[in-house]
């Protein structure tokens, strides 16, 4: 996301079950940051369980995130 320059190496998530994936990144600093996912490390698209998004400029969504603290 915008928080880690778009990086994907950062984060890799793991399967928990069927449906449920898992990773951790480090904190983003305070204020509003925009994400995506990447899935087989070629598909971006937004979070599908957070209705909070932006248009990416190019025909998709990137996600948004606030972080307080």
């Amino acid at each position: 996301g915008s928080f880690n320059d778009w990086q994907t190496k950062d984060g890799e998530m793991v399967q928990i079950r069927p449906g449920l994936w898992e990773g951790m990144i480090d904190a983003p600093k305070r204020g509003t940051h925009r994400y995506k996912f990447v899935i087989d490390r070629s598909r971006w698209t937004h979070d599908p369980e957070k209705p909070l998004r932006i248009e990416d400029g190019f025909g998709g969504f990137n996600s948004l995130i606030t972080i307080d603290k």
